[in-house]
């Protein structure tokens, strides 16, 4: 039994494993945006197309109320916000009228700065990935969303996917 991380015989980053069973994470170590449940860093918010026919929405919704709460500093679904900032969406779902006429229903129709909507559109498309990361560079945004992923970046089911080549 191994008690440490194994390391590959190539110096790349990202390979090996660790031994969950002598391995003790360091949850303190853990910053966050939305406290325990939006950590700073690269994450993913993940569910079934248009919430399943949910009459309250999917994972738009969600991730707006989010941006919101980001943005306000007002708490998200009971949890504290720790840091306050600007955020930006890439939505290709959603026409832009709409994506800001959502946004204002939650602020009860008040102009709330900090709600950035990206121009890029196909994220496998090198001029879009340039938009956003000019948008990223120049925002510097404290959470950037994708939505959805999947479609952003060229895919139109998972089998067709070319983020995991495999399936």
């Amino acid at each position: 039994m191994f008690d440490k991380a194994f390391e590959p015989p190539l110096p790349l980053p990202g390979f090996g494993y660790y031994d969950s069973a002598t391995y003790d994470p360091k949850p303190e170590d853990t910053k966050w945006i939305i406290e325990g449940l939006l950590p700073k860093g690269f994450g993913f918010i993940a569910g079934l197309p248009k919430g399943s026919n949910s009459p309250h929405g999917g994972k738009s919704v969600y991730v707006r109320q989010m941006c919101y709460s980001i943005i306000t500093g007002k708490p998200f679904l009971g949890r504290k916000v720790l840091q306050t900032g600007s955020v930006l969406i890439v939505n290709i779902d959603e026409g832009i009228d709409d994506q800001v006429t959502y946004f204002r229903r939650l602020c009860d129709g008040n102009k709330i700065p900090g709600f950035f909507i990206s121009k890029a559109r196909c994220l496998s498309m090198p001029e879009d990935l340039k938009i956003l990361k000019r948008d990223i560079e120049e925002i510097k945004p404290i959470f950037c969303n994708i939505d959805p992923l999947l479609r952003t970046t060229g895919g139109k089911d998972i089998q067709q996917s070319k983020i995991h080549p495999r399936l």
